[in-house]
């Protein structure tokens, strides 16, 4: 019963606005998860997240200009080998991060090239035998 203008309250409508409300609507961008990650690492060296990224730029920039790969995948690879490089330091005594993390990109990039490339040829393989068939 309502009285003196009091509205009656739906439970369950603001529990389901709670829920569809509970992801952010702007997307972040690469470089901003990139920069957030490296500044965790080291807080006082400013300078740290622009090398970091040079290094991805260097090794990237020639894989996802000319749309020979999807720039999401190289991302995510670039992601992965940051925390690999992050692990590395770790449990080794490493002087120059951005050094490593410039060796494990290359080789984590070499490797999905490679398999990116065994992938297509299977793919090519595969048709031109059932075309002989």
């Amino acid at each position: 019963m309502i009285e003196n203008g009091e509205h009656e309250v739906n439970i369950f409508s603001k529990t389901n606005n709670l829920i569809n409300n509970t992801y952010s609507a702007k997307s972040v961008t690469f470089y901003r998860r990139f920069k957030s990650f490296v500044e965790k690492l080291d807080n006082q060296d400013k300078s740290l997240v622009g090398r970091m990224y040079g290094v991805y730029r260097a090794n990237t920039a020639a894989l996802t200009k000319y749309g020979a790969y999807e720039q999401q995948d190289v991302e995510n690879l670039a992601m992965v080998a940051l925390h690999t490089a992050v692990m590395g330091i770790k449990t080794k005594l490493i002087r120059n991060l951005p050094g490593f993390f410039n060796g494990v990109l290359n080789k984590m990039l070499d490797r999905f090239v490679f398999e990116e490339q065994a992938r297509v040829l299977a793919k090519i393989n595969a048709e031109c035998t059932l075309l002989y068939l």
